[in-house]
């Protein structure tokens, strides 16, 4: 027999057979404990990291790194706290919680690329040739009242030249959320160079992202969701961890998170190396089987 025991503590189990006669007997029995580290984790649950105290939804045991499908979270719709951890490169999306009256529902995290530059004397309005730096300090989606959000954005860099970004969500100033820009308005324009920074310091001040990420926060984020840019610390990115990052041969001109690109171009580049995970059109995304904990690892890409 099989039963689900729904909370830890003591039990005795009986077993009972009957004879010829329809008379019920006990053959056996036996006690035994049920402890917290028997039980299938399955739902929310509240638990610290970092001395804070989150809610995690849980799965057979296993945390769940993206609630928008869990929780039918709808775009446009919802007010999010959003906040990037500098050092560690790592945004991380947080849900009211009507039960606490806070946001401390992580949604979802993304390993992303902020600027180069520790410290500026610009500020966060004027970014210059000179300062490739991403601003620390309180703000939200459209601080300023300018344009809240592009699917693709001309964006003039401090050298005078021109890139396009797609998904871009303005944050203040010259500073915004987009998937990492590219020289023309083509799916194929990416650099791989750039690419292969993700989660690492790399750009001129904005918050580079997958498209796939870009484009969560292009429909999910609401105007008006706050939006927050600490120093962080590398060692702690975030209840939900840092995401591995994809990686792409020297040859991949595309994003593999991109749903422009045909599925059957990123499975083909997968399957010869020369990329090391993808998103399909639908599902979750494809990615090389080493453990769980390390999803898309960077094995070795083929060139071609």
């Amino acid at each position: 027999a099989v039963v689900k025991s729904k909370s830890t503590g003591k039990y005795v189990a009986y077993a009972y057979g009957y004879t010829a006669w329809g008379k019920k007997i006990l053959l056996n029995k036996k006690s035994y404990s049920i402890g917290k580290k028997h039980m299938v984790k399955q739902g929310l649950f509240y638990e610290k990291y970092n001395g804070k105290t989150y809610k995690f939804y849980y799965i057979n045991n296993e945390r769940q790194t993206n609630l928008t499908k869990i929780l039918k979270l709808k775009k446009g719709s919802g007010r999010y706290t959003i906040e990037l951890n500098r050092a560690a490169g790592v945004v991380t999306v947080y849900l009211y919680d009507t039960k606490t009256k806070s946001y401390d529902i992580p949604v979802q995290a993304f390993s992303v690329s902020v600027g180069r530059d520790v410290s500026t004397n610009a500020g966060p309005g004027a970014l210059a040739l000179h300062s490739s730096y991403t601003p620390l300090g309180n703000f939200s989606v459209c601080s300023n009242g300018q344009a809240v959000r592009y699917t693709l954005k001309p964006m003039h860099e401090p050298d005078g030249s021109t890139v396009y970004a797609r998904w871009a969500v303005h944050i203040v100033g010259n500073v915004y959320f987009h998937a990492i820009a590219v020289g023309s308005q083509s799916h194929y324009a990416l650099r791989a160079s750039n690419y292969n920074k993700l989660g690492s310091a790399a750009s001129a001040g904005c918050i580079r992202m997958t498209v796939a990420d870009a484009k969560w926060l292009y429909d999910y984020a609401a105007v008006g969701s706050s939006v927050k840019i600490e120093k962080g610390n590398s060692k702690k990115p975030g209840p939900l961890g840092k995401a591995a990052t994809i990686k792409i041969a020297e040859s991949i001109n595309y994003d593999p998170t991109d749903p422009s690109v045909p599925a059957a171009t990123k499975k083909k580049d997968y399957k010869a190396g020369r990329i090391s995970g993808y998103m399909p059109s639908k599902g979750k995304k494809v990615c090389r089987a080493i453990s769980v904990a390390t999803a898309c690892p960077f094995i070795s890409l083929a060139r071609s």
